[in-house]
């Protein structure tokens, strides 16, 4: 085990690290561990947001790596041919003045002891779905993972709400996909009877309320299965086709799946 890898893991001078990990990698480079200990250095300059010690390791480490392999050389090492490639696209990056982009949690939405994500945006903006577990103001304690709404009003979000017990259950309510109209509303669930370990279902708001909404509907074994629908991606304008990813049963890995919707599943 490399011990500089060890002193990524500490609060350490970043001059310092520069120094010690640019000895290291244009004495051993090409081996891999001076390949691993760069790729890791720069992860550890970036959460530091030291981006000139970053780009400064990567011009002095980068004539170290081969253009070519050697004849007969195993493609194992191939690792070696992708560093330059690697180095030359990441040096502009890194060169690239910073640019005044606030980031900020959104106030009023998150809380410490929650679990929110997932956000979706009516077509105005103003509106906004979720799915969150852990809230303190769930007054329902057993209670999953659940869909909430927050309303934008003159500028700032209003303090989130369930969509109430004809859409959250005590289960697993997530994925919360808002259809162009703003009152279809597409979303998985492990509460409502279901063909498999979360189906898809549809509900409708109930005139002007954000947290009134017809009782769900599962939209059926056209669209749902034995396995754990993530939900919809996309749902066309016109309400027609929905676009989700969908995982195989050989070996889990996701593919990206379009469907016609039936007649009942439609806005």
């Amino acid at each position: 085990m490399n011990p500089l890898l060890d002193l990524l893991e500490t609060n350490a001078d970043t001059t310092m690290v520069l120094g010690r990990v640019t000895q290291y990698v244009t004495q051993y480079a090409p081996r891999f561990s001076a390949y691993l200990l760069m790729q890791e250095a720069l992860q550890f300059f970036v959460e530091k947001r030291a981006f000139s010690s970053a780009g400064a390791l990567l011009n002095e480490v980068r004539v170290y790596f081969p253009d070519t392999l050697p004849q007969g050389c195993n493609s194992n090492f191939d690792f070696q041919t992708r560093a330059k490639p690697f180095i030359d696209g990441l040096i502009p990056l890194l060169k690239k003045p910073l640019e005044k982009v606030v980031l900020s949690p959104v106030y009023n939405v998150n809380t410490p002891e929650g679990d929110e994500g997932n956000p979706v945006l009516t077509q105005d903006g103003k509106t906004m779905y979720f799915s969150v577990s852990g809230r303190p103001d769930n007054k329902r304690p057993n209670a999953g993972k659940d869909v909430y709404v927050s309303v934008n009003q003159n500028g700032a979000w209003s303090t989130p709400a369930g969509l109430g017990a004809g859409i959250n259950t005590d289960k697993q309510e997530a994925a919360p996909f808002l259809h162009a109209d703003g009152k279809t509303l597409y979303y998985t669930s492990t509460g409502y009877p279901g063909l498999g370990k979360s189906d898809v279902f549809l509900s409708y708001r109930l005139g002007e309320s954000w947290t009134r909404w017809s009782r769900p509907v599962n939209l059926g074994k056209e669209i749902n299965d034995t396995r754990q629908h993530t939900g919809f991606g996309h749902v066309t304008v016109d309400g027609g086709s929905a676009f989700y990813t969908r995982n195989r049963k050989e070996d889990g890995k996701g593919d990206i799946w379009e469907t016609r919707l039936p007649a009942d599943g439609r806005n």
